[in-house]
């Protein structure tokens, strides 16, 4: 910093006092005061703009808000209290940390860190907080949270960003202790062959814990996201739907013989990412992909190397609202040679994964900073963006990033599961604290935005009335994210409709169709598209008779008009609007099975 700079920087700190903007001189920290100057001594000096930046440098951790000295203090009393409880002083903390990793090690904890709580300069890296977690016993995610790091965005953020390509999604939940809201089977069953509210079929219950729930999952399934530009299987599958992948069936069976092609849609990796199609069976050890209406390459694969099979997909999430037009990315359109796809490593480096995972999902530096940036504005700290080069620099050291935000960034930009990234990163999770943190001891308000978890039931928890084989794992990394990739702001149970087993099929999505979501806010009907159909705006109807009905309609003169799709053989129906039907809402997406 130079001998102006300073000058500036003193000159400015005593027009504050002066100035009544600070009572005393003891209200300015010289720490944090130099910190900040120095910071911001890359500027060139002798310009006026260049003044101002540093005369506003220098007075940030002067003039910090009310708000924000009020958290710093909050901050500092939990930190303070969580290690009273474990009869631990910073001084301890210090030389504990010092004794088990070196002073000069990156989870060193320095004495002063109550001070640099107090002034709000204390950023922890990861294995700071590792440290923590380490010496208190307490868990690494309650940590996280205590320095306002929610591992829980990951999945959420993950499964809402608008992705080029199809990637198979972290289905990890991190905080194994919260609260999770729960239902239970209502004495009356739903009717056989009727479209019913789910409402009538299960209530809710209370919350129970995530740990306890995951406790009924007899089967591990993969979670896939259809990227923009992977449509091969368009119309069946389209942008934006989330599929289930059970990963147990990834070889041939007898009946899958040469020349025949599969009428289920595979997962498969290739060099080139991954795809979900129907697959050509050319012989025993070779297959194509099938694309009925899209281009897409002519491609002949070696089954073992060149591809291989990842599982089968039994089930889709399928948003129905802004359904974009089908393409495939030019990579995949033109004649391409197969590659050997990438072996993966028992236990990779930090590079190799980050490496590993952004090839395998396809993305360019470019793209994948395009996602950190919609990162950052979603949960409106500008740490959380990477720029191209950062990226770069990641697949060239073996160090994770300095913040604790970059690392999120790239676990939720790449699917990485977080502890993977731990793992590579050489720390050994055996050493991490176990114990859940106390309740009172967490922060009352969480950052981003993951909803407050409810209060926990203390009855057992019983599993709802649905069938069990459509939950033979339950997707709870999808909770925070499900009610933006249907579209409802306010979702609710309300807005679900039990469809299995219905004979009214006036559209072809019905006929395999468990459940529709239904936005009750929108009420107008929409001419369809019958040339479409998944174009065409399916809305929920009630009878008089207090049966419903889904399908496509138009509301002409007071009369309401079902236009069955002609694909589905059924006639259309004509109803007096408002005295024997109504329309309930506008169907936004549909779980069905493949």
């Amino acid at each position: 910093m130079s001998d102006r700079q300073l000058t500036e920087t003193t000159r400015l700190c005593t027009h504050l006092v002066n100035g009544g903007l600070l009572k005393s001189s003891q209200q300015v920290d010289s720490r944090s005061l130099r910190t900040h100057v120095i910071e911001s001594s890359w500027l060139p000096t002798g310009t006026a703009d260049n003044r101002i930046h540093v005369r506003r440098a220098a007075a940030g951790p002067l003039m910090r808000s009310r708000m924000q000295q009020d958290r710093d203090s909050e901050l500092l009393e939990r930190v303070r209290s969580i290690l009273d409880g474990r009869n631990l002083t910073v001084y301890d903390l210090s030389k504990l940390s010092e004794r088990a990793f070196g002073r000069s090690s990156r989870y060193f904890i320095s004495h002063n860190l109550y001070h640099d709580l107090r002034v709000g300069i204390f950023c922890p890296n990861i294995y700071q907080v590792f440290a923590l977690s380490h010496f208190t016993n307490y868990r690494l995610v309650d940590w996280l949270h205590v320095f306002g790091y929610q591992l829980d965005e990951i999945p959420r953020l993950q499964t809402l960003l608008n992705r080029r390509r199809t990637v198979i999604l972290n289905s990890t939940n991190y905080d194994k202790e919260t609260c999770v809201s729960w239902f239970r089977a209502r004495a009356k069953s739903s009717e056989p062959h009727k479209i019913t509210p789910l409402a009538q079929i299960v209530m809710r219950t209370g919350a129970h814990r995530v740990r306890s729930i995951e406790q009924w999952n007899r089967k591990t399934f993969l979670y896939v996201k259809v990227g923009r530009e992977d449509a091969v299987a368009f119309p069946d599958l389209v942008f934006g739907s989330v599929l289930r992948v059970d990963p147990s069936v990834t070889r041939l069976s007898a009946r899958y013989t040469a020349g025949r092609s599969s009428r289920r849609f595979f997962l498969v990796e290739h060099s080139k990412g991954f795809t979900c199609c129907r697959l050509n069976f050319i012989d025993t050890k070779h297959i194509g992909l099938i694309s009925n209406n899209i281009p897409f390459a002519n491609l002949e694969f070696h089954l073992g190397k060149e591809i291989k099979i990842l599982g089968v997909v039994d089930l889709e999430l399928r948003p129905l609202k802004n359904v974009p037009s089908a393409r495939v990315s030019v990579e995949l359109s033109k004649d391409w040679r197969p590659a050997p796809i990438p072996q993966d490593h028992d236990k990779p480096t930090l590079s190799e994964l980050i490496s590993s995972f952004r090839l395998r999902n396809g993305l360019q530096f470019r793209d994948a900073s395009a996602l950190s940036k919609e990162i950052a504005e979603d949960l409106g700290d500008t740490k959380y963006f990477l720029t191209p080069h950062s990226l770069l620099g990641y697949e060239r050291l073996d160090t994770p990033p300095r913040h604790i935000h970059k690392i999120m960034s790239l676990c939720t930009i790449y699917c990485i599961v977080f502890w993977d990234f731990l793992r590579s990163a050489g720390m050994s999770l055996e050493q991490l604290g176990q114990e859940p943190l106390p309740e009172k001891l967490l922060p009352r308000l969480l950052s981003g935005k993951l909803r407050r978890p409810p209060s926990e039931d203390n009855n057992s928890l019983q599993m709802s009335g649905l069938p069990e084989t459509l939950f033979e794992e339950i997707p709870l990394f999808l909770r925070s994210s499900l009610s933006a990739l249907v579209g409802l702001s306010h979702f609710s149970i309300r807005d679900v409709f039990w469809t299995s087993g219905s004979r009214q099929l006036f559209h072809p999505l019905l006929p395999d169709s468990c459940f529709v979501i239904v936005n009750r806010r929108v009420k107008r009907s929409v001419q369809p598209s019958l040339s479409k159909p998944w174009e065409s705006p399916l809305c929920l109807i009630l009878m008089r008779t207090g049966d419903y009905i889904c399908s496509p309609c138009v509301v002409k003169n007071g009369v309401l008009i079902l236009h069955p799709h002609p694909d589905s053989s059924v006639p259309s129906v004509t109803l007096r609007n408002r005295d024997e039907a109504e329309i309930i809402g506008r169907v936004v997406a549909i779980v069905r099975r493949l």
